[in-house]
């Protein structure tokens, strides 16, 4: 009897842990897998000991050679918007190439450099790399949202933690375009502020950045962030400071042998905020980087 008992004891255990490792292939894992944007996933829903292997997944299926890479934060991702808005995909169509966007939300230059260097140990030649300086990332070069050091495989932490990954799947990126009303932070302290050490580690960090660019691609554009500007008064934010950042980016650029661009679009009209692009922004940031790297 006991015997028996012991078992069904088994078998059921069996089929629960079987039925267990389905739910999680199915509802977490395949999705994952399946994954063909050309847009990297919403990195910020996981932790970030999981976001280096996620990175890594997504640049090893999306990667063509000759193609286009975009680097950067939550402005060249396309926040807020799906990825049929965005100007990555919209330049896509007009190169008719692959166009890899592996910027995402918050990112900095040190995530960024790492991208760049996983990109060459894999031999991983492209064909243009596009860049966005913010200005508001100065004041901390060394932050990172990628954590290098400490990086576990995500199908471990699907394995040992399946409910941090549940929800994953269901916001990989926005799917819907969202209404035209521009938002109105209603205060940005410290948004723009650059103590000078800081700004002196950001710049070697953006040096290096443009080093391993040139070492991989044919054309390097690094681009000043736009914002919309009358904004800045409003906030009491100090646009000399980035004007001066900018004429130094220009300079590093020149140094370097690679293009500067400073899009002219600061109208309110191309933003959903101060600094994220609405459609009308997207739309025509596509018809300036074509123009750049067809020039």
């Amino acid at each position: 009897m006991f015997n028996i008992k012991s078992r069904n004891y088994s078998k059921s255990f069996i089929l629960v842990t079987i039925l267990i490792l389905l739910y999680i292939y199915i509802a977490i894992l395949k999705p994952i897998e399946d994954y063909n944007s050309s847009r990297i996933y919403n990195l910020s829903k996981v932790p970030e000991i999981y976001r280096v292997s996620l990175m890594n997944r997504f640049l090893d299926k999306q990667y063509e050679k000759n193609s286009v890479l975009i680097l950067g934060d939550s402005q060249p991702n396309g926040f807020r918007y799906p990825d049929k808005d965005i100007f990555s995909t919209l330049l896509a169509k007009k190169l008719q190439k692959r166009v890899i966007n592996a910027s995402f939300r918050d990112a900095r230059v040190v995530d960024s450099i790492y991208v760049l260097n996983y990109l060459k140990s894999k031999n991983m030649p492209l064909d243009t790399i596009i860049y966005n300086v913010n200005p508001a990332h100065a004041k901390a070069p060394t932050q990172h949202r990628l954590d290098v050091n400490n990086s576990v495989d995500y199908r471990v932490g699907i394995l040992k933690n399946s409910n941090i990954f549940q929800d994953f799947p269901n916001h990989f990126n926005p799917t819907i375009t969202p209404n035209n009303d521009f938002y109105n932070y209603p205060s940005l302290p410290d948004f723009f502020i650059m103590p000078a050490e800081a700004l002196a580690l950001y710049l070697q960090e953006l040096k290096k950045l443009i080093t391993l660019a040139k070492s991989i691609s044919k054309q390097v554009i690094i681009y000043a962030t736009p914002h919309y500007e009358e904004d800045f008064k409003r906030l009491g934010l100090n646009g000399e400071k980035v004007k001066k950042l900018e004429a130094i980016v220009k300079t590093i650029c020149k140094e370097n042998n690679v293009t500067y661009l400073k899009p002219k679009l600061n109208q309110r009209e191309y933003f959903k905020d101060i600094v994220h692009f609405n459609d009308k922004g997207h739309i025509e940031m596509t018809k300036i980087l074509y123009r750049v790297i067809n020039k």
